[in-house]
């Protein structure tokens, strides 16, 4: 049994490439149907952002999970064979383990200790327990993980100050007008990141903050929180005459303004002042032939990486405080994973001294049975039970303080000695998913 991991990230992957292999929305049912339909993929959790495609599995063999994630990702996103090797990275077992904790924990992201990615991570791990992606082991490393990433928040400053997406979008708008003092700023879109934004914007005396979402009651919601307007979608070309600042995060799958649509609306400005364009989505939602249009200064999610660097070298002196505490929690986790390959065999051993255990207490009772009270013989069965797990206790302990090879001999050990039928563990993986599947629904986290 192995973890592998399928990612492609904003370290290696240009946004061009991760916007296609987006996997989010109302399509991720049907994803992970079509993902699961992979008889080499056993469980599943598909973590999408904006900086991130990354597929986590359960698989029996490295070498046909590696193929089935190339053809699923083929047959999804339409990118070619060729694309995906280029780009996509594998990661197994303890690698991708490692890679997870990190993920959790903020230390891959594009702004080191961003904070939104630990609610991700757990949102995609609820949506693969409600589409029957996860199973025993990704169920288990998610919510270490999680955990993991808590500990790094609350026992180190890695998420200390403005630290996100958002925060580096206005970084990046401050260092290239100069100034924001009495600017007018466009937000397209009405989610967290918009409000992060503006929030932070607030804090360098914009002057107006304007609101355009498709669902209009979400834009004056939003509007309400930071002191802003609310715009009706069908309007926010109109508004970029007035605009300085043009921040877009929308789930649209499309771009929202094109280059003509800008060209157009520019002319009519009063001002030579660049209006600086950040979207922020992914897909993109902004033509990126806005870059050709006179007076704007267009940035992609990709142009965030200058900011996000400064970021990176003031906080390096935290990130071996956060490294201390995901090897902790790897180390408990991967002791787990050890521990667990040893369940088919305790399982059959607890059978087998059970079963000897009703054998011989079968045999004493149709001897005796008249001899004892109803009372008497529920102690015996209890006492007979007790002794059974005293028995059993010790060498089940002592096996899983054992390193993995002594494991090994020991089990084949104790297999020979008490005659086992032991079954093989993906045969015992592959029934468990099966039982929890049909029983398990999303848990708080």
């Amino acid at each position: 049994m192995h973890v592998l991991m399928l990612g492609l990230s904003h370290h290696a992957t240009p946004v061009e490439v991760r916007e296609r292999a987006a996997m989010s929305g109302s399509k991720l049912p049907e994803t992970y149907a079509n993902l699961l339909q992979h008889s080499e993929v056993l469980e599943t959790v598909i973590l999408s952002t904006c900086n991130r495609a990354e597929i986590y599995t359960v698989v029996e063999s490295l070498e046909d999970g590696k193929e089935a994630l190339l053809s699923f990702m083929e047959d999804e996103t339409g990118l070619s064979r060729g694309v995906l090797e280029a780009y996509a990275e594998f990661l197994s077992d303890s690698e991708a383990i490692t890679h997870l904790f990190r993920v959790a924990a903020g230390l891959e992201s594009l702004v080191l200790g961003e904070g939104q990615i630990l609610s991700q991570v757990k949102d995609a791990y609820a949506t693969s327990l409600e589409h029957g992606g996860a199973g025993i082991i990704l169920d288990r490393l998610f919510r270490a993980a999680v955990t993991a990433g808590k500990r790094a928040r609350s026992e180190t400053d890695i998420a200390r100050g403005a630290v996100s997406v958002s925060s580096a979008a206005v970084e990046l708008a401050r260092h290239t007008l100069g100034d924001l003092k009495g600017a007018t700023v466009l937000l397209l879109g009405a989610g967290k990141m918009s409000e992060l934004a503006a929030k932070l914007l607030g804090g360098y005396g914009i002057g107006r903050v304007v609101v355009s979402n498709r669902t209009m009651e979400s834009a004056e919601q939003l509007a309400l929180k930071v002191g802003g307007e609310a715009i009706p979608w069908i309007d926010m070309a109109a508004t970029l005459i007035h605009a300085d600042v043009v921040i877009c995060c929308t789930g649209a799958p499309h771009y929202i303004l094109s280059a003509s649509d800008v060209a157009g609306r520019l002319r009519e400005r009063s001002t030579e002042r660049p209006v600086v364009f950040i979207d922020i989505s992914v897909p993109r939602n902004l033509d990126p032939e806005l870059r050709n249009v006179p007076g704007v200064e267009l940035f992609d999610i990709d142009d965030l990486h200058s900011v996000a660097t400064r970021n990176r070298a003031e906080r390096a002196g935290i990130v071996d405080e956060v490294v201390a505490i995901l090897d902790h929690e790897i180390s408990e986790f991967q002791t787990w994973v050890k521990n667990y390959r040893l369940t088919p065999m305790i399982t059959s051993l607890r059978t087998r001294i059970g079963s000897l255990r009703e054998t011989e207490l079968a045999r004493f009772w149709g001897k005796h049975t008249e001899a004892f009270t109803p009372e008497q013989q529920a102690m015996i069965e209890d006492m007979t039970q007790a002794l059974v797990n005293k028995i059993l206790h010790q060498p089940t302990t002592e096996l899983k303080r054992m390193t993995l090879p002594q494991q090994q001999r020991h089990a084949s050990a104790l297999k020979a000695l008490f005659d086992l039928k032991v079954e093989n563990l993906a045969d015992h993986y592959r029934r468990k998913i099966g039982e929890r599947r049909s029983r398990t629904t999303p848990l708080s986290l």
